[in-house]
Protein backbone atom coordinates (compact mmCIF):
# COMPACT_ATOMS: atom_id res chain seq x y z
CA UNK A 1 0.00 0.00 0.00
CA UNK A 2 1.54 3.47 -0.62
CA UNK A 3 1.70 6.68 1.20
CA UNK A 4 -1.11 8.06 -0.74
CA UNK A 5 -3.55 5.36 0.03
CA UNK A 6 -2.11 5.04 4.06
CA UNK A 7 -3.28 9.10 4.03
CA UNK A 8 -6.28 9.27 1.92
CA UNK A 9 -6.87 13.21 1.22
CA UNK A 10 -9.75 14.95 -0.23
CA UNK A 11 -9.13 15.24 -3.91
CA UNK A 12 -10.44 18.99 -3.96
CA UNK A 13 -8.67 20.46 -0.93
CA UNK A 14 -6.12 17.48 0.22
CA UNK A 15 -8.04 17.58 4.07
CA UNK A 16 -6.84 14.28 5.67
CA UNK A 17 -9.58 12.00 5.67
CA UNK A 18 -7.82 9.44 8.06
CA UNK A 19 -10.29 10.62 10.97
CA UNK A 20 -13.10 9.57 9.17
CA UNK A 21 -11.99 5.98 7.97
CA UNK A 22 -10.64 5.26 11.61
CA UNK A 23 -14.51 5.51 12.34
CA UNK A 24 -15.80 2.61 10.05
CA UNK A 25 -16.11 -0.74 11.87
CA UNK A 26 -17.72 -3.84 9.38
CA UNK A 27 -17.89 -1.65 6.48
CA UNK A 28 -16.84 1.39 4.45
CA UNK A 29 -19.10 3.45 3.01
CA UNK A 30 -18.99 4.45 -1.28
CA UNK A 31 -19.31 8.12 -0.76
CA UNK A 32 -18.17 10.75 1.94
CA UNK A 33 -18.25 14.46 1.92
CA UNK A 34 -15.42 16.29 3.20
CA UNK A 35 -15.67 17.73 6.00
CA UNK A 36 -13.40 20.80 4.99
CA UNK A 37 -14.52 21.71 1.61
CA UNK A 38 -17.58 20.16 1.38
CA UNK A 39 -16.86 17.84 -1.46
CA UNK A 40 -19.28 15.06 -2.32
CA UNK A 41 -16.57 12.03 -3.19
CA UNK A 42 -15.87 8.33 -3.90
CA UNK A 43 -13.75 6.28 -1.67
CA UNK A 44 -12.27 4.88 -4.53
CA UNK A 45 -11.19 7.77 -5.93
CA UNK A 46 -9.12 8.84 -2.63
CA UNK A 47 -7.70 5.10 -2.09
CA UNK A 48 -7.04 4.37 -6.14
CA UNK A 49 -6.29 7.80 -7.75
CA UNK A 50 -4.81 6.11 -10.75
CA UNK A 51 -8.69 4.92 -12.00
CA UNK A 52 -8.87 8.14 -13.35
CA UNK A 53 -6.20 8.58 -15.32
CA UNK A 54 -7.48 10.15 -18.60
CA UNK A 55 -6.36 8.04 -21.76
CA UNK A 56 -6.05 11.21 -24.15
CA UNK A 57 -3.83 13.73 -21.82
CA UNK A 58 -0.53 14.38 -21.67
CA UNK A 59 0.04 14.78 -18.12
CA UNK A 60 -1.03 11.23 -17.67
CA UNK A 61 1.25 9.76 -19.51
CA UNK A 62 3.75 7.21 -18.66
CA UNK A 63 6.93 8.25 -21.21
CA UNK A 64 7.74 10.55 -23.48
CA UNK A 65 6.18 8.53 -26.55
CA UNK A 66 3.18 8.68 -24.66
CA UNK A 67 3.06 12.18 -23.90
CA UNK A 68 3.83 13.08 -27.48
CA UNK A 69 0.91 10.82 -28.73
CA UNK A 70 -1.18 12.71 -26.48
CA UNK A 71 -0.43 16.11 -27.30
CA UNK A 72 -2.94 16.59 -29.99
CA UNK A 73 -5.63 15.19 -27.97
CA UNK A 74 -4.31 17.63 -25.18
CA UNK A 75 -3.93 20.48 -27.41
CA UNK A 76 -7.69 20.01 -29.00
CA UNK A 77 -9.25 20.35 -25.78
CA UNK A 78 -7.36 23.23 -24.51
CA UNK A 79 -8.61 25.37 -27.79
CA UNK A 80 -11.72 25.55 -26.13
CA UNK A 81 -10.97 25.83 -22.21
CA UNK A 82 -14.21 24.38 -20.32
CA UNK A 83 -14.66 21.60 -22.60
CA UNK A 84 -10.59 21.09 -21.18
CA UNK A 85 -12.06 21.55 -17.62
CA UNK A 86 -15.01 19.52 -17.80
CA UNK A 87 -12.93 16.56 -18.84
CA UNK A 88 -10.30 17.57 -16.17
CA UNK A 89 -11.73 18.23 -12.69
CA UNK A 90 -10.52 17.80 -9.42
CA UNK A 91 -11.05 13.81 -8.76
CA UNK A 92 -7.87 13.31 -12.10
CA UNK A 93 -4.35 12.94 -10.26
CA UNK A 94 -1.80 15.60 -10.23
CA UNK A 95 1.48 15.04 -11.96
CA UNK A 96 3.27 18.57 -12.21
CA UNK A 97 6.39 17.42 -13.29
CA UNK A 98 5.13 15.73 -15.71
CA UNK A 99 2.78 18.49 -16.64
CA UNK A 100 5.88 21.06 -17.00
CA UNK A 101 7.75 18.09 -19.30
CA UNK A 102 5.34 18.33 -21.70
CA UNK A 103 5.33 21.76 -21.97
CA UNK A 104 8.75 21.94 -22.43
CA UNK A 105 8.43 19.20 -24.68
CA UNK A 106 5.80 21.40 -26.86
CA UNK A 107 8.19 24.82 -26.66
CA UNK A 108 10.85 22.65 -28.33
CA UNK A 109 9.18 21.10 -31.00
CA UNK A 110 7.72 24.55 -31.72
CA UNK A 111 10.89 26.51 -30.97
CA UNK A 112 12.35 23.54 -33.75
CA UNK A 113 9.45 23.92 -36.44
CA UNK A 114 10.32 27.91 -35.70
CA UNK A 115 13.46 28.35 -36.36
CA UNK A 116 13.51 26.39 -40.17
CA UNK A 117 11.57 29.97 -41.56
CA UNK A 118 13.49 32.21 -38.98
CA UNK A 119 16.57 30.61 -40.46
CA UNK A 120 15.53 31.18 -44.01
CA UNK A 121 14.49 34.57 -43.52
CA UNK A 122 17.49 35.35 -41.51
CA UNK A 123 19.63 34.59 -44.12
CA UNK A 124 17.70 36.48 -46.73
CA UNK A 125 17.90 39.56 -44.61
CA UNK A 126 21.46 39.24 -43.13
CA UNK A 127 23.88 36.94 -43.48
CA UNK A 128 23.33 36.52 -47.22
CA UNK A 129 24.14 40.67 -47.68
CA UNK A 130 27.19 39.72 -45.51
CA UNK A 131 28.64 37.04 -47.35
CA UNK A 132 26.64 36.07 -50.82
CA UNK A 133 26.35 32.31 -50.33
CA UNK A 134 27.03 29.60 -47.75
CA UNK A 135 29.63 28.17 -50.02
CA UNK A 136 31.85 32.15 -49.51
CA UNK A 137 30.94 31.97 -45.72
CA UNK A 138 32.04 28.59 -45.74
CA UNK A 139 35.38 29.59 -47.29
CA UNK A 140 35.91 31.95 -45.03
CA UNK A 141 34.78 30.40 -41.60
CA UNK A 142 35.16 27.15 -42.50
CA UNK A 143 33.12 24.67 -40.53
CA UNK A 144 32.59 27.40 -37.58
CA UNK A 145 30.67 29.31 -40.08
CA UNK A 146 28.28 26.43 -41.00
CA UNK A 147 27.69 25.64 -36.56
CA UNK A 148 27.29 29.61 -36.58
CA UNK A 149 24.84 29.75 -39.34
CA UNK A 150 23.07 26.59 -36.88
CA UNK A 151 23.62 28.24 -33.53
CA UNK A 152 21.31 31.78 -35.07
CA UNK A 153 18.78 29.62 -36.29
CA UNK A 154 18.19 28.15 -33.06
CA UNK A 155 19.17 30.63 -30.34
CA UNK A 156 18.63 34.44 -32.24
CA UNK A 157 18.46 37.26 -30.89
CA UNK A 158 19.52 35.18 -27.65
CA UNK A 159 22.92 35.22 -29.14
CA UNK A 160 23.67 35.96 -32.45
CA UNK A 161 27.30 34.73 -33.82
CA UNK A 162 27.96 36.25 -37.19
CA UNK A 163 27.08 40.33 -36.60
CA UNK A 164 26.02 42.24 -33.67
CA UNK A 165 21.88 42.35 -34.16
CA UNK A 166 21.81 42.08 -30.81
CA UNK A 167 23.31 45.66 -30.57
CA UNK A 168 22.89 47.36 -33.52
CA UNK A 169 18.86 47.74 -34.83
CA UNK A 170 18.96 47.38 -38.30
CA UNK A 171 16.14 49.99 -39.64
CA UNK A 172 14.60 49.78 -43.49
CA UNK A 173 12.67 52.55 -45.17
CA UNK A 174 12.27 56.43 -43.70
CA UNK A 175 9.49 55.71 -40.76
CA UNK A 176 12.62 53.89 -39.06
CA UNK A 177 10.52 50.98 -38.18
CA UNK A 178 12.77 48.64 -36.50
CA UNK A 179 12.96 44.98 -37.65
CA UNK A 180 15.95 43.73 -35.39
CA UNK A 181 14.50 42.43 -32.09
CA UNK A 182 16.04 42.36 -29.14
CA UNK A 183 15.88 39.52 -26.82
CA UNK A 184 13.47 41.23 -24.09
CA UNK A 185 10.90 42.18 -26.87
CA UNK A 186 10.27 38.53 -27.73
CA UNK A 187 10.44 37.79 -24.31
CA UNK A 188 7.62 40.31 -23.39
CA UNK A 189 4.84 38.03 -24.30
CA UNK A 190 5.81 35.27 -21.83
CA UNK A 191 6.34 38.01 -19.02
CA UNK A 192 2.91 39.04 -19.78
CA UNK A 193 1.28 35.73 -19.87
CA UNK A 194 3.44 34.54 -16.23
CA UNK A 195 2.04 38.27 -14.78
CA UNK A 196 -1.26 37.31 -15.71
CA UNK A 197 -1.28 33.59 -14.38
CA UNK A 198 0.86 34.33 -11.14
CA UNK A 199 -1.91 37.17 -10.15
CA UNK A 200 -4.21 34.52 -10.71
CA UNK A 201 -2.45 31.95 -8.03
CA UNK A 202 -1.80 34.85 -5.54
CA UNK A 203 -5.38 35.17 -5.07
CA UNK A 204 -6.36 31.73 -4.79
CA UNK A 205 -3.46 30.79 -2.58
CA UNK A 206 -2.28 33.70 -0.49
CA UNK A 207 -4.96 36.38 0.17
CA UNK A 208 -6.80 34.91 3.36
CA UNK A 209 -10.21 36.09 2.10
CA UNK A 210 -10.11 34.26 -1.17
CA UNK A 211 -8.18 31.24 -0.05
CA UNK A 212 -11.06 30.57 1.99
CA UNK A 213 -13.76 30.51 -0.65
CA UNK A 214 -11.52 28.57 -2.63
CA UNK A 215 -10.35 25.43 -0.30
CA UNK A 216 -8.38 24.00 -3.05
CA UNK A 217 -5.12 22.17 -3.21
CA UNK A 218 -2.23 24.10 -4.53
CA UNK A 219 -1.51 20.79 -7.41
CA UNK A 220 -4.41 22.30 -8.91
CA UNK A 221 -3.79 25.81 -9.17
CA UNK A 222 -0.49 25.13 -10.56
CA UNK A 223 -1.54 22.76 -13.01
CA UNK A 224 -3.59 25.82 -14.39
CA UNK A 225 -0.57 28.14 -13.82
CA UNK A 226 1.53 25.62 -16.05
CA UNK A 227 -0.86 24.68 -19.39
CA UNK A 228 -1.32 28.69 -19.22
CA UNK A 229 2.31 29.17 -19.73
CA UNK A 230 1.40 27.74 -23.53
CA UNK A 231 0.60 31.12 -24.96
CA UNK A 232 3.34 32.87 -23.90
CA UNK A 233 5.12 29.98 -25.77
CA UNK A 234 3.33 30.23 -28.60
CA UNK A 235 3.57 34.30 -28.53
CA UNK A 236 7.21 34.25 -28.31
CA UNK A 237 7.82 31.83 -31.01
CA UNK A 238 5.49 34.17 -33.24
CA UNK A 239 7.43 37.29 -31.93
CA UNK A 240 10.98 35.21 -33.29
CA UNK A 241 9.84 34.29 -36.18
CA UNK A 242 8.65 38.09 -37.07
CA UNK A 243 12.15 39.25 -36.14
CA UNK A 244 13.20 37.35 -39.38
CA UNK A 245 10.41 37.56 -41.68
CA UNK A 246 9.85 41.57 -41.20
CA UNK A 247 13.30 42.21 -42.49
CA UNK A 248 12.50 40.44 -45.65
CA UNK A 249 8.68 41.19 -46.02
CA UNK A 250 8.58 44.56 -44.39
CA UNK A 251 6.31 43.83 -41.88
CA UNK A 252 6.49 45.76 -38.89
CA UNK A 253 5.83 44.75 -35.45
CA UNK A 254 2.48 45.81 -35.52
CA UNK A 255 1.10 43.74 -38.19
CA UNK A 256 1.18 40.41 -36.69
CA UNK A 257 1.84 41.13 -33.04
CA UNK A 258 -2.02 42.31 -32.46
CA UNK A 259 -3.27 38.82 -34.12
CA UNK A 260 -1.38 36.84 -30.67
CA UNK A 261 -3.01 39.47 -28.27
CA UNK A 262 -6.53 39.37 -29.81
CA UNK A 263 -6.30 35.47 -29.54
CA UNK A 264 -4.42 34.89 -26.08
CA UNK A 265 -5.35 37.25 -23.87
CA UNK A 266 -8.91 35.99 -24.29
CA UNK A 267 -8.31 32.66 -24.02
CA UNK A 268 -6.29 33.18 -20.76
CA UNK A 269 -9.61 34.93 -19.11
CA UNK A 270 -11.54 32.30 -20.32
CA UNK A 271 -9.17 29.81 -19.25
CA UNK A 272 -9.12 30.58 -15.37
CA UNK A 273 -12.69 31.36 -15.88
CA UNK A 274 -13.41 27.79 -16.54
CA UNK A 275 -10.73 26.54 -14.45
CA UNK A 276 -13.06 28.18 -11.48
CA UNK A 277 -16.44 27.59 -12.49
CA UNK A 278 -16.44 24.58 -14.51
CA UNK A 279 -13.43 22.11 -13.09
CA UNK A 280 -12.74 23.47 -9.59
CA UNK A 281 -16.48 24.18 -9.23
CA UNK A 282 -15.83 26.70 -6.43
CA UNK A 283 -18.12 28.86 -4.39
CA UNK A 284 -19.01 32.38 -5.01
CA UNK A 285 -17.51 31.63 -8.84
CA UNK A 286 -18.00 34.73 -11.03
CA UNK A 287 -17.39 36.87 -8.09
CA UNK A 288 -14.20 35.21 -7.90
CA UNK A 289 -13.62 35.29 -11.60
CA UNK A 290 -14.63 38.85 -11.97
CA UNK A 291 -12.03 39.68 -9.35
CA UNK A 292 -9.63 37.50 -10.51
CA UNK A 293 -9.55 38.71 -13.92
CA UNK A 294 -9.01 42.46 -13.43
CA UNK A 295 -6.37 41.90 -10.52
CA UNK A 296 -4.96 39.45 -13.44
CA UNK A 297 -4.75 42.19 -16.05
CA UNK A 298 -2.91 44.90 -13.81
CA UNK A 299 -0.31 42.23 -12.83
CA UNK A 300 -0.32 41.89 -16.63
CA UNK A 301 0.48 45.32 -17.09
CA UNK A 302 3.41 45.54 -13.88
CA UNK A 303 4.97 42.32 -15.51
CA UNK A 304 5.66 44.12 -18.39
CA UNK A 305 6.12 48.34 -17.88
CA UNK A 306 8.48 46.93 -14.91
CA UNK A 307 11.55 45.73 -17.16
CA UNK A 308 10.69 47.66 -19.59
CA UNK A 309 11.44 51.01 -17.56
CA UNK A 310 14.58 49.15 -15.72
CA UNK A 311 15.88 46.99 -18.46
Amino acid sequence: MSDKQHHPICPKCGYDQSGEIATWESQCPVMSICPECGLEFEWADVFDPSRNYLGWYSEHARSILSMLTRSPSTIARLVLPWIFWRSVTIVHPIALRRLMAWIVMVWIGLHLVASVPFAYYNWIAIDQWQFGSVELMYQAYGAQGILALISNALFSPLIHILDSRGLTPVFFGSNGTTYLYSFFDIAIGMLAVIGFSSTWVLILLVIPTTRRIAKIRTGHILRAFIICLLPGVLLFEVLRFESAYGMVARVSPSDLLPLTIYIGLPWMIVFWGAAVLVGWRLKHAWALIVLGTIAALLGMIAAVAVPAVYF
